[in-house]
């Protein structure tokens, strides 16, 4: 992606609406969707060999259907092993858009399966759409924090070194 620079991997898209995000914890593990051409998640483990092994920045954009450009952007970016719940690394932010993952810096991932499950709240990002429909996406903020989306996200991820 040439965003920010350029040479960002992207992790996420989330704009077509061909994907249902309310899935298990193996499906964001191993990832789901269509990297190419659809909606999709990358997959937590493969974030984990991504970003343990050289340094990465955390993108995220966002696009409102009237056409509203936010984004976020953090300079440290990391996720850990399964064996520590794919615990979140954030630090270094800047943007336009608020600050609202700096909270969940060292917080496990979750899924809402899981947070039915065991009836506490864990990690969840929740989009709220125009309409006022709720999605559920990945690991990114809580359930009480809500980014007003209507038309597209995408998160990308790149090597901070180049």
């Amino acid at each position: 992606m040439d965003t920010s620079g350029g040479h960002w991997t992207l992790i996420q898209r989330r704009s077509k609406g061909d994907q249902d995000f309310n899935k298990d914890w193996n499906y964001y593990k191993n990832g789901f969707g269509d990297v190419a051409t659809g909606d999709f998640w990358l997959g937590n483990e493969i974030l984990h060999q991504l970003t343990t092994n050289e340094d990465y920045m955390l993108r995220i954009d966002l696009w409102e259907s009237t056409g509203k450009y936010k984004y976020a952007e953090y300079n440290t970016f990391e996720v850990l092993a399964e064996k520590d719940n794919f615990r979140l690394v954030l630090a270094g932010y800047h943007g336009n858009a608020s600050d609202a993952m700096g909270y969940h810096n060292g917080m496990a991932f979750s899924t809402l399966i899981e947070i039915m499950i065991q009836a506490k709240p864990l990690i969840v990002l929740t989009f709220t759409t125009v309409d006022g429909g709720i999605t559920t996406a990945n690991m990114l903020t809580s359930m009480d924090a809500t980014v007003l989306v209507s038309h597209g996200m995408t998160l990308m991820a790149k090597n901070g070194l180049s």
